[in-house]
């Protein structure tokens, strides 16, 4: 793993954040793919290249929060809502459970955005 430190080693928090950070990209790509857009939409209604969101995506490329929350915005999905979809308010204490019913919250995330007027 590549570090922003001179010693190529990283600590747990940079560990911990790292795995944090796939999380959230994995909760991106559920929503790009209930959602009825393509990639290239997506990429199209943002202004960037070709197959940038599928290198985010697929983490070829490391993701900026902006670069989620970018994508997460065209699909109509507002940082509030991505936030509620990754961190619900009710505290669990098994990781397991972080994951139970987490497709549900996130496509009503998206039905919600995708009802809403941009």
């Amino acid at each position: 793993m590549k570090t922003h430190k001179g010693d190529g080693a990283a600590g747990p928090a940079e560990t911990k954040a790292v795995e944090e950070a796939r999380r959230l990209v994995v909760l991106l790509t559920t929503m790009v793919k209930l959602s009825p857009h393509s990639m290239r939409w997506i990429e199209a209604e943002l202004g960037w290249g070709s197959s940038l969101v599928s290198k985010i995506l697929s983490g070829s490329i490391q993701a900026k929060i902006s670069d989620v929350l970018a994508i997460a915005g065209a699909l109509g999905v507002t940082p509030g809502d991505f936030f509620a979809a990754a961190y619900p308010s009710r505290l669990r204490t098994q990781p397991e459970d972080l994951l139970d019913g987490l497709e549900v919250r996130v496509e009503a995330a998206v039905r919600r955005a995708l009802r809403e007027p941009a």
